[in-house]
């Protein structure tokens, strides 16, 4: 099993440096038979980790280079959010945060304190559920539907509490909010405003939101933190493309 891992990411090296390869030569440049070679090959491929062009030849797919500049961008983006949620809590004044999906829940990356004396406590931005949050309905409603129904298999579709009308995969909500380019949740607490990160392939993985006592928001501050909001969305954007 040691041995078959080691020549496995010896034909991931391989393709790294020469491209895309016939089988035959992917067995000959890694010193296995062509059965091996062709086993641990297909099995990349099913996984995801190599593609196969129309010649038949393999290389290294879209997804292992994603996966691979993730690693190494990690530190990057680590400073980056520090800095930008750092920034726009400043500017806005209230507390910033940004959020992924991971395992099924939000994840916060980044959070960030304005300079107002009264803000919302962190056990409510904390709180994990993807649904009732404005940056998890932003990251939900972003998912292509195949996405979507995939997560709602592992997680469950929301309940009407948790998000009204977005139960069904391909409801009017997430068309909405895509065209909003923003989500607002309010209560009779508390305001939540989000805007979607895009990367350089207009695919959505992070969220922007801010939360803040209701009575402090009125439709001309939401405007404007809105606009921060997307600002430093763009930042993040061009910065780490």
């Amino acid at each position: 099993m040691i041995k078959v891992i080691g020549k496995t990411f010896d034909i991931i090296s391989l393709l790294s440096k020469d491209g895309a390869l016939p089988l035959r030569e992917i067995a000959s440049g890694t010193g296995l038979n062509k059965t091996t070679a062709g086993n641990i090959v297909i099995t990349l491929r099913n996984l995801g980790w190599l593609s196969q062009n129309d010649k038949g030849n393999y290389f290294i797919s879209d997804n292992f280079i994603d996966l691979s500049r993730a690693y190494i961008n990690h530190d990057k983006l680590d400073e980056l959010l520090d800095e930008q949620v750092t920034m726009a809590a400043n500017q806005i004044g209230e507390r910033v945060l940004c959020a992924e999906l991971r395992h099924g829940l939000r994840h916060i990356l980044k959070q960030a304190d304005g300079s107002q004396l009264v803000t919302i406590s962190r056990k409510a931005t904390d709180q994990s559920n993807v649904y009732d949050s404005a940056t998890g309905r932003i990251l939900v409603s972003y998912m292509t539907e195949k996405e979507r129904t995939a997560f709602f298999s592992e997680t469950g579709s929301p309940t009407e509490e948790e998000w009204p009308d977005a139960d069904n995969i391909s409801s009017n909500v997430f068309a909405e909010i895509r065209q909003q380019g923003n989500v607002v949740i309010r209560t009779s607490e508390i305001t939540a405003i989000a805007v979607p990160v895009f990367d350089c392939k207009g695919k959505v993985s992070l969220s922007l939101g801010t939360y803040m006592p209701d009575y402090r928001c009125n439709a001309e501050i939401e405007s404007k933190i809105i606009r921060h909001l997307k600002g430093t969305a763009e930042i993040i954007m061009e910065k780490m493309s």
